[in-house]
């Protein structure tokens, strides 16, 4: 096939089949411009026509609409707000100065929200945000969180297929659900579009159709080859263009790509040297465009000339470019590392990455800390120890933020061997005290504990200092996570009476955070009053991570109390907190679902719990507390899922040695040996927990675990000490010990509380509310009890009963008819397509709704409900 060369060197793709797009467009800017704001996702894959269908928009756009217009830059690890440093201009020097400042992403976002909130209408325009920064994507949440008011339009444009960075598959997904954002699919053209990109060419629309995906980018560049035949890549059809320009028109082409998405002229000219004049043929055949600067009409254009730049050619345009722009005074630490890389400098690879690093990470964009604190150690070797050993506590810290524990503990004791061999002590001990919090995450319990020591040893010599109370501080918190209180106490009011002295407002609020927990859990509610202080002395003295602390621990103690409004509402706090600060805390995902667990939202507590594991920072401990959620909800269903969530958490308790997991563990596992029935099968590690409980002291603990003994008839009383509602259950006093949970808001508990009844009205009110929490595998243990004393399952309200039998639902009943049938699961789960598991867990929650032991005995109970087989 001939295809004609065009005449036209038009700068994007024409805008075929668009309409609906660009009207859309339209009329949410009429809705912003109406003071509701909104935030729009224009995605699709590469070359699909986003930045065509963006440039059109704003072109069309009324004159009394502000636009503010930046880009991503695809080359390098970005600069923290890059998209901003192309709206300088517009915004002022006030933005310039914060930016040049390295403020952090709060600061940068509540700025810019004052900025556009004083009534002028705008539309921010931030083109390929795959490749944003992540204080860029941060800023974007927070705008996007505020927009309903403003009279704003956001558009983003996305580049689909390429994989997302951990950020913004996070940060897009915590905005997805608010009303102001929208998504923009961009899809590809039809045949017929197609054809009208085609007219006046010779060519096959269909075949041009079919090898193009209907790409309009792909497309336009078969076109514009000019030649033979349809090319089988993109990357062929940019080669052919490529082609048409001679070596001086490729070489500049290969200045520019190595530059970024756009380059400035008078960078341009001090690396292309003579070459420049090759910048006009790039224009002239369609492959460069002007806008700011140069810059490719495509990305994939870009990428092409790239992948066919010679190694040597590279090096030398990259050490041109490093060198004029460190000559101009250059700040933009990010992209001179990526040069410094490209040019195969050592010095200025160290110099500009482990700047970019520094300023990433006040920055809060930690991804990008992290691959510059990386890129800088590839060229590390061979330099002073205190310099890697530097570079590598940076790294420590970003990773421990981004829950990259075992990296992080890795990292730590690389550094301490460093500074050990320098002869540092004051740095060495500092070292070993963030090594001693790595160590004990990463489940390396007893090594935590020796370096912890040996901070604490090396700097009680020296006198009271900060370091000397943030040791002891540590050594406290892991002996409090371990439950040896009587060292924790110890160590925390030494870190408290160092803080003290020396007015140092970070070592007194970490201890009294540690002394006020422990103070609370044991009943002394002074231990509450604590935990405020050091909240108030944390938040007077701006300190994110005491803050973060002080929260999570007032909520998480409350919760322990089953104070669930205060639990829930102090965990609000801590996600909204966590919205403001220079750090993310996405463990809100494990206490939100503890607190469902509790009060019977199983469904929100199964949803939260999963939600944990696929947050990116979720503490090593919280991830263990979500897979006890789920192991008791797999327990209480009957679905037969808990094994492998216990085989976990076992491990993981195992070796981090926390309270905070054995004891949850060994509850679960107590309430697994209840639920089989099994003599004497209670595990070891139930009786070891509930000793250990007596000996710390804590009621809730002492009250949940000794009840598993009790009512698997390994105890006869429990600990005085036990929370109320345990001790009149196992003082029989079983009616107010269930009325007392429903005071706290504990339905299933209150329903075990009655269980033991040797009334039937107890014991049938108890199987109720089982099967209105969905607890079909209790339901079941206690219908065959109610069958035992002689008194009928309860088979809910008469009206429906022939309809839905026992308070099954409909999918439910529909099984039950089958198994009445003598099917199988197999067979059931081939006939109703679905998998085998999921039938399982319905016939489990069948058997416990009809009261039933055995399958067999299914036809009959739907029998005597009066439902039809």
């Amino acid at each position: 096939m001939t295809i004609a060369r065009p005449t036209s060197t038009s700068s994007s793709p024409a805008l075929v089949e668009r309409d609906e797009p660009l009207a859309a467009l339209a009329r949410h800017l009429d809705e912003a411009a109406a003071g509701s704001g909104r935030f729009v996702v224009i995605r699709g894959e590469a070359g699909i026509g986003k930045t065509a269908l963006l440039r059109s928009f704003l072109l069309s756009r009324p004159p009394d609409v502000t636009l503010l217009a930046g880009a991503c830059d695809g080359v390098s690890t970005p600069q923290p707000f890059g998209p901003l440093e192309d709206m300088v201009a517009r915004l002022g020097p006030e933005l310039r100065a914060l930016l040049d400042s390295n403020a952090s992403r709060a600061e940068v976002g509540r700025w810019l929200l004052g900025r556009l909130s004083t009534g002028e209408k705008h539309v921010v325009a931030i083109e390929d945000l795959q490749w944003a920064d992540e204080a860029t994507l941060e800023v974007l949440a927070y705008l996007a969180r505020r927009l309903d008011t403003l009279p704003l339009l956001i558009i983003v444009t996305y580049r689909d297929g390429d994989d997302a960075s951990p950020s913004l598959a996070r940060i897009l997904g915590s905005i997805a659900t608010l009303p102001v954002v929208l998504q923009l699919p961009l899809e590809p053209l039809s045949r017929a579009g197609v054809g009208r990109l085609a007219e006046g060419g010779n060519v096959d629309v269909d075949e041009l159709h079919r090898i193009s995906g209907g790409n309009p980018f792909y497309v336009k560049e078969v076109l514009d080859t000019g030649g033979d035949g349809i090319p089988v890549s993109v990357l062929d059809a940019v080669r052919a263009r490529v082609a048409l320009l001679d070596e001086r028109g490729r070489r500049a082409l290969q200045a520019v790509a190595i530059i970024g998405t756009r380059a400035e002229p008078w960078l341009l000219a001090a690396i292309a040297g003579e070459d420049l004049i090759g910048i006009d043929d790039g224009l002239r055949v369609g492959l460069l465009a002007k806008a700011d600067g140069i810059a490719f009409r495509h990305e994939l254009t870009r990428m092409a000339v790239l992948e066919d730049l010679p190694v040597i050619h590279g090096i030398a345009l990259h050490r041109r470019a490093l060198a004029a722009l460190e000559l101009a005074g250059a700040t933009d630490s990010a992209r001179l590392a990526y040069h410094a890389e490209g040019a195969a400098d050592r010095d200025a690879v160290l110099r500009h990455a482990s700047a970019a690093g520094k300023r990433a990470l006040t920055a809060g964009a930690l991804h990008e800390a992290e691959v510059q604190f990386r890129r800088a150690l590839r060229y590390a070797d061979g330099i002073g120890g205190a310099a890697r050993a530097e570079l590598l506590e940076s790294l420590a810290l970003v990773l421990h933020l981004l829950n990259e524990i075992t990296d992080s503990y890795e990292a730590s004791r690389e550094a301490v061997a460093l500074w050990r061999a320098t002869g540092d002590n004051q740095r060495l001990a500092r070292n070993l005290t963030f090594m001693s919090q790595a160590a004990w995450l990463d489940r390396h319990g007893d090594e935590a504990w020796e370096v912890a020591r040996e901070a604490v040893a090396i700097l009680e010599p020296l006198g009271d200092s900060r370091a000397l109370g943030m040791a002891h501080a540590a050594l406290g918190r892991m002996a409090i996570n371990a439950g040896t209180e009587s060292g924790g106490r110890a160590d925390n009011e030494r870190a408290l009476e160092v803080g003290r002295r020396l007015g140092d407002p970070e070592t007194i609020a970490t201890a009294l955070t540690s002394m006020g927990t422990v103070e609370w859990l044991r009943g002394n509610s002074a231990g509450r009053g604590m935990l405020e202080e050091a909240l108030r002395i944390a938040r007077e003295a701006h300190l994110p991570f005491a803050i973060d602390r002080a929260i999570n621990n007032l909520g998480a103690t409350a919760l322990v109390w089953r104070e669930f409004k205060d639990a829930e509402r102090w965990f609000t706090e801590m996600a909204a907190f966590s919205e403001r600060s220079e750090i993310e805390r996405c463990s809100v995902y494990t206490p939100y679902a503890e607190i469902a667990l509790a009060t019977g939202d199983w469904d929100r507590a199964e949803s939260n719990a999963r939600a944990a594991f696929v947050a990116p920072r979720t503490d090593p401990g919280d991830r263990v507390a979500a897979m006890l959620v789920l192991a008791r909800l797999s327990i209480r269903r009957g679905d037969g899922g808990e094994d492998g969530w216990l085989a976990e958490s076992t491990a993981a308790a195992f070796a981090m040695g926390s309270t905070q997991i054995r004891w949850p563990l060994a509850a679960t596992l107590g309430e697994r040996a209840w639920l089989t029935g099994v003599p004497r099968s209670t595990p070891s590690e139930v009786r070891e927990a509930y000793v250990e409980a007596c000996a710390h002291g804590d009621s809730w603990a002492i009250g949940e675990l000794g009840a598993w003994l009790w009512r698997n008839g390994e105890l006869s009383s429990i600990d005085e000490r036990a929370a109320l509602p345990y001790r009149l259950e196992v003082d029989g006093r079983l009616r107010e010990a269930a009325d007392e949970w429903l005071r706290l808001g504990v339905p299933y508990e209150a329903a075990l509380a009655l269980v033991g009844s040797s009334d039937p009205v107890d014991v049938r009110r108890a199987h109720t509310m089982l099967v209105g929490l969905g607890a079909a595998a209790v339901a079941h243990k206690v219908a065959l009890r109610l069958r035992e004393l002689g008194t009928p399952v309860p088979r809910g309200p008469r009206s429906t009963t022939r309809a839905n039998p026992g308070g099954l639902t409909e999918r439910e009943a529909e099984i039950a008819r089958l198994l009445a049938e003598g099917r199988s699961n197999a067979e059931i789960a081939g006939t109703l397509v679905l998998s085998t598991r999921t039938v399982g867990h319905h016939v489990s929650a069948v058997l416990g709704k009809l009261g039933v032991h055995r399958r067999a005995e299914v036809a009959a109970a739907l029998r005597e409900s009066g439902a039809s087989i």
